[in-house]
């Protein structure tokens, strides 16, 4: 596992920019990136469309590749919101 980040995850969900058909979170880190990640890729997470989360998370590491998989385990939900929907 990496270090722990806090992310921003916005209250809708938006189509992937993959090659499969499915839905991502839009997420937001500390230096203000905003990112991807599918849906189910934060283990322990079912985050509820229009609510805004500020979580801790881990992204999971490829030990042999030494690189981040794109799944990420929750480490604990600091603040949630609701947001009203366009």
């Amino acid at each position: 596992m990496g270090e722990a980040q806090t992310l921003t995850v916005m209250p809708n969900r938006v189509a992937c920019a993959s090659e499969l058909p499915m839905q991502c979170l839009l997420a937001k880190s500390k230096d203000g990136s905003v990112f991807q990640i599918p849906y189910d890729w934060i283990d322990d997470f079912k985050p509820a469309l229009g609510t805004e989360y500020i979580i801790s998370a881990r992204p999971q590491i490829d030990e042999g590749q030494k690189s981040a998989t794109g799944h990420w385990t929750l480490q604990n939900i600091l603040s949630q919101r609701m947001v009203g929907m366009p």
